[in-house]
């Protein structure tokens, strides 16, 4: 394939059999905006070149009004990755697609794509950088930043107030357990509070979550799941508006694989998989499957209960019968939590 066409991607419309194909893209035409160019030059230079806004949305009489809360300018297209050739590693291909941040390339670049679009938007790229604002709210959230199933969850909203003088600010937070896509599975806690926060302070609030708040909706789930906390503030005048988030992933116990990494062919070699319950929970009905591509298909354990502290091991005797690098994947499933997952690579010689 030509170096200038490399951009292809095929994305199928959730509930319906049809697929979209994006590009081929010139890398070259991203890169130095010329959005002019067929095949999606104007939709792949914004997918790397974007700006991340939260907008408030507040409903009066019946109409919506929409209020941008936060914007950042950096946060989108910094690490643009494909999977390296013939190894298990990730590639940052980030400079194919665009220079580096805030150097002059990058100014030119967004010019020069501005420059075949009719927008407005455009000219605040060319515009001087708006002052600071004035010192005011700052939030933050502190807490656990990862978080073991079976345990209670328990983080804290700062409120700090920069300024000289007392503010009154109304602040709305939103626990959820959600997909990795976003998806809300279930509400975990919510508060709507107005505090006053004196000059040079800083208010606490507490935001608390038991694990069996959690747990059930974990059990009726099939997918890699996540808490997800989000704060807004607004000031009594309404001239500042805040908005913070943070991400919790559940920590889950490793599968240990141990096996060499050699083999040869016709030569059997053990692997052994071990699992400990690290966990504060028992994990009920639990199957290891294994898999070795390209050695073994499809192998499955059934280890029943496992109770906090307990271990199990299962080993499995391979004959590779064609050399090259070869993947053992390893998943254990269970009613409380599903995709645990290990990998191993070796190498399968002559």
């Amino acid at each position: 394939m030509d170096n200038k066409y490399k951009k292809i991607t095929t994305i199928t419309v959730p509930g319906s059999m049809s697929i979209f194909q994006c590009g081929p893209c010139s890398l070259t035409a991203i890169k130095e905006g010329m959005v002019y160019l067929p095949y999606d030059a104007k939709f792949v230079f914004a997918e790397v070149n974007a700006d991340k806004i939260e907008w408030l949305v507040k409903e009066q009489n019946g109409e919506e009004y929409l209020n941008v809360i936060r914007e950042e300018k950096k946060s989108i297209g910094k690490f643009i990755s494909t999977k390296a050739v013939n190894k298990n590693l990730r590639q940052d291909i980030t400079t194919e697609y665009k220079p580096i941040e805030g150097s002059e390339e990058e100014r030119k670049t967004f010019q020069t794509a501005c420059g075949h679009l009719k927008s407005d938007a455009c000219l605040v790229f060319a515009a001087p950088p708006a002052p600071p604002s004035p010192p005011g709210i700052k939030i933050q959230v502190t807490g656990e930043k990862e978080l073991p199933p079976g345990n209670p969850l328990s983080l804290n909203i700062l409120v700090e107030n920069q300024s000289n003088e007392t503010k009154t600010v109304s602040v709305t937070a939103g626990c959820q357990l959600q997909t990795y896509t976003g998806k809300i599975i279930a509400s975990l806690a919510s508060t709507v509070q107005t505090i006053d926060v004196a000059a040079k302070q800083v208010a606490t609030i507490p935001v608390n979550v038991a694990a069996d708040q959690y747990m059930k909706s974990m059990t009726q789930v099939d997918d890699e799941l996540m808490i997800r906390l989000n704060v807004i503030t607004e000031t009594k005048e309404g001239q500042e508006k805040n908005s913070e988030c943070l991400v919790i992933p559940f920590a889950y116990p490793p599968i240990k694989v141990e096996m060499p990494e050699t083999g040869k062919i016709n030569e059997d070699f053990h692997c052994t998989f071990t699992f400990k319950n690290t966990l504060s929970i028992p994990l009920e009905k639990c199957e290891l499957h294994v898999e070795g591509l390209g050695i073994f298909r499809l192998e499955k354990f059934n280890h029943g209960d496992v109770k906090p502290g307990g271990i199990f091991r299962s080993k499995i005797i391979c004959a590779p019968k064609k050399a090259g690098e070869k993947k053992i994947v390893a998943e254990l499933i269970s009613k409380q939590i599903k995709g645990i997952h290990a990998e191993k690579i070796i190498n399968i010689t002559n």
